[in-house]
């Protein structure tokens, strides 16, 4: 999933940016097909397929954890986008998946 994203965001900035920014008007226009495959429902079955190696800690909420993975690849898109980061995005794939490993697993 995050190698994917970051590919996306490497080859269609533009697109991302788009949806992006106009999810809110797009959203509810949107057939039932289309809602069943949104990039927060990749992210919950990411968040979900995790293994649970911390028995003994407090859960991750999934929720929380999906959106905060969504949001988090939103936002370095974003930055890169503004030049705040550098890109290309995938330069980012090992820092972005230590992060979530660390977080979720």
């Amino acid at each position: 999933y995050v190698s994917q994203w970051l590919e996306l965001a490497d080859a269609y900035p533009e697109v991302l940016a788009f949806l992006s920014d106009s999810a809110r008007v797009l959203w509810p226009k949107a057939s039932p097909k289309v809602r069943e495959q949104t990039m927060i429902g990749l992210a919950y079955s990411l968040v979900a397929a995790a293994p649970d190696k911390r028995r003994h800690a407090v859960a991750v909420n999934p929720h929380l954890a999906a959106a905060s993975l969504q949001g988090t690849l939103a936002e370095l898109i974003r930055m890169m986008q503004v030049g705040v980061v550098k890109g290309p995005a995938t330069r980012w794939k090992a820092d972005v998946a230590a992060l979530f490993r660390k977080m979720i697993v």
